[in-house]
């Protein structure tokens, strides 16, 4: 049996993570919501619909 490379392995879990992101964020954050992390940074829940970047 041939196992995996650690290249494949790392882009499924960054695909798993991005969508348990994005559900963490649909579930918690009302549209157009900001949250303030630090006095530089915040979470802006927004919609691209443009082609790239959704």
């Amino acid at each position: 049996m041939r196992f995996w490379s650690p290249y494949a392995l790392l882009v499924v879990v960054a695909i798993a993570l991005d969508q348990w992101i994005k559900q963490l964020v649909e579930g918690g954050l009302d549209f157009q919501e900001k949250v303030d992390l630090l006095p530089f940074l915040a979470l802006f829940r927004t919609y691209n619909t443009g082609i790239a970047f959704s």
